[in-house]
Formats: structure tokens, sequence, C-alpha cells
């Protein structure tokens, strides 16, 4: 009984901090969306659209992160699948 209550209470805590990243995921979507219209505007020959990629790269990952973890907490659903018998996870 004392180790569920202790999982309820990690799942819990992980829910609150997945909300809190779940905010920041939104101001990801952001940069995200600014990031594709900086791109838009480069030409392709510009330095900084190295850096524009790693931005996009870096707000993408943070969204599918914060995604994980509220699936994960139960507060959110999840888009990865069992892949393998090997237990690798992967994205559908």
């Amino acid at each position: 009984m004392e180790a569920r209550v202790l999982e309820v209470q990690k799942l819990e805590s992980l829910g609150v901090l997945a909300g809190g990243i779940a905010h920041a995921s939104t101001t990801a979507r952001g940069v995200l969306g600014n990031a594709g219209l900086a791109l838009l505007e480069l030409p392709p020959e510009a330095p900084a659209r190295a850096r524009i990629v790693q931005i996009e790269t870096a707000a993408r990952r943070a969204a599918d992160l914060a995604r994980e973890m509220l699936a994960y907490s139960g507060k959110g659903t999840s888009h990865r699948q069992r892949a393998g018998s090997d237990g690798t996870w992967c994205a559908r």
C-alpha cells in the first residue's frame, strides 16, 4: 500500500512538472513558427540558416518532451507505441 502511495505521489509531482513544461511548450510552438518564417525569408546561403534550424530542432524536442511527460503522468495522450520485442519505442 505504501509503495502505491509513493507511486501516486511521484506521478502527481511529474504531472505538476509536466504542466509547467507544457506551458513552455506553448512558447516553443511560437518559436517554431517564427523560426519557420525566418527560414522562408533568408536566402539559402545565409549563415544564420544553420542556427535557425538548430533552434527549430531544440524547440521541437522540448515540445515532444513536454507531451511525453504529460502522457506519462496521465495528463495527456502519448503519440508513441512500442516498436518491437526488444522494448524500444518509436514515434507514430
